[in-house]
């Protein structure tokens, strides 16, 4: 007696999908089914030596609007799973599209594509608002900066610590989580605006009028331009950290160190297996204030560090379409085989760099900062609670 037993995959060429090929057939008692499995009873060689159990859902089932399916696909709901627990997967799934894949397989038997983007536009526009950078003048503030090729989009994004929010545990009490606020800016050379506008389908022209993108005169990025606009922050903020992408730093650095600009430059992988080892003096510095040890960075920390900050309604996103339309159409998180995630695009003429910028800048605010899960207590002598 053999026994196999799996969940639905991705691979329609695997060994994983003839099986389940073959179990779907001999349910139905034929070797080609219709698309509702009615039964019919055939046999042929070796079907009756097959026993098969496949659940699934019916045609035309959908388990993100109606719940009263969920029991075909999970036969000991409340035993094994609690109907609460696969309603958070559903809540998940329906704001974070490159979640639903996963779950759709594991709770919904569902064959699925490997890919799907990474956020919808009614996720991003939750956060996202109108609101006056000038408020945080003064305040601490964390940098990501992605760099282009000469003739792409550069960004650079700014998160500001605003506070913490109040959060139940499922058990009902209450903890405090840290909220941000976030902007980002774009730079793009002027001279070839229009040809890249045509080549990348996107209104630069307008985003640039209306102040969303800076365009820099000449044919090509200028990160002297990039780190005076970085500079002119530095008199407003307290720049706490700048992450970054090495590609073309070490030239924006010393455009850096030519303005007098003294910043702590935390380096941030875009992809590997491992975190970036944390920087020694803020390591140290942590340490002197009591506060949690910095971590170091790395993309799929981050890109989690988005997804829950939007989630829980605790970061705002200074409205603007490049991020917008970076973060809902143009990125997609493409998991690795131990479930990372990572921001590609699904086209050549796609710009993710505003979504990149954003995530390297949280993930330099959230490292150190305190965890969702500390107790009232923590804060007893910081009690100011940050509400939207």
């Amino acid at each position: 007696l053999m026994v196999m037993i799996t969940n639905s995959g991705t691979d329609r060429l695997s060994v994983c999908w003839r099986e389940h090929e073959m179990a779907c057939a001999v349910a139905a008692g034929t070797q080609t089914p219709d698309e509702v499995y009615e039964y019919v009873g055939e046999t042929w060689p070796g079907s009756d030596e097959l026993f098969s159990y496949v659940c699934a859902l019916d045609k035309d089932d959908d388990p993100f609007e109606d719940d009263s399916c969920w029991i075909k696909t999970n036969p000991l709901m409340g035993v094994t799973v609690s109907k609460e627990y696969i309603a958070s997967q559903v809540a998940f799934a329906k704001n974070f599209p490159s979640d639903a894949p996963g779950i759709l397989r594991l709770y919904f038997c569902v064959w699925t594509d490997a890919h799907s983007s990474w956020m919808p536009r009614k996720t991003v526009e939750s956060v996202m608002t109108e609101f006056d950078i000038d408020q945080h003048e003064g305040k601490p503030v964390f940098l990501g900066v992605d760099l282009s090729r000469h003739q792409d989009l550069t960004c650079v994004a700014y998160v500001v610590p605003t506070g913490h929010k109040e959060m139940a545990r499922p058990d009902g009490s209450i903890f405090l989580a840290p909220t941000f606020d976030a902007w980002v800016d774009s730079f793009t050379p002027a001279d070839t605006l229009r040809e890249r506008a045509d080549r990348d389908k996107a209104p630069y022209h307008q985003w640039v009028d209306e102040g969303y993108i800076q365009a820099i005169p000449g044919e090509r990025i200028r990160y002297d331009y990039v780190a005076y606009s970085v500079a002119q922050a530095d008199k407003k903020f307290d720049i706490k950290a700048v992450a970054y992408d090495n590609y073309a730093y070490a030239e924006f650095r010393e455009a850096c160190g030519a303005l007098g600009l003294e910043l702590v430059h935390r380096d941030h992988p875009q992809g590997g297996l491992r975190r970036n080892k944390p920087d020694e003096a803020l390591v140290e510095q942590a340490k002197a204030e009591g506060l949690p040890e910095p971590g170091g960075l790395w993309m799929p920390g981050s890109i989690r560090e988005v997804e829950s900050l939007i989630m829980d309604g605790r970061i705002r996103l200074r409205s603007n379409p490049v991020l917008m339309t970076a973060m809902m159409a143009a990125t997609f998180s493409k998991p690795d085989a131990l479930g990372n995630k990572y921001l590609v695009k699904d086209a050549a003429h796609r710009r993710i760099d505003p979504a990149v910028a954003l995530c390297m800048a949280v993930g330099a605010a959230v490292d150190g900062a305190a965890e969702p899960g500390a107790n009232l207590d923590d804060f007893i002598n910081n009690p100011i609670i940050v509400t939207w």
